[in-house]
């Protein structure tokens, strides 16, 4: 590849091998504010429907579910009694949202789905 500045000569970047199966390059979609705590997303990406499980939340406190956009504008909230939750995408645009955890006003963590195209 190649990156150019302005009207200069394109800066040649290094050369790489990558052999399909190896070496995975890992990003998180869950950053908890306690590492005992642990969000599954599934299916992540989805088309319609996505089931939200928290581990280890807090015993007997409602959990509060908070879906924004990229732009930060709140997309949808839900109060739950339990650790789950199944997201019905309804209207909601595709693209990435990031979800926000909590209990009692505690941030419990924020973790990243993504919506695709129904198409």
């Amino acid at each position: 590849a190649a990156i150019y500045f302005d009207f200069n000569a394109p800066v040649l970047t290094n050369t790489t091998w990558h052999r399909i199966g190896e070496h995975f390059l890992l990003v998180d979609t869950w950053a908890p504010a306690s590492p005992e705590l642990f969000l599954n997303i599934h299916p992540n990406p989805s088309v319609d429907r996505v089931v939200v499980e928290l581990s280890h939340a807090p015993a007997g406190q409602p959990l509060e579910w908070t879906l924004a956009d990229t732009h930060g504008r709140v997309a949808l909230r839900q109060t739950t009694q339990d650790a789950g939750w199944t997201l019905q995408r309804g209207a909601l645009p595709a693209g990435v949202y990031w979800l926000r955890v909590q209990a009692a006003g505690r941030v419990l963590g924020l973790g990243k789905l993504v919506l695709m195209d129904k198409g």
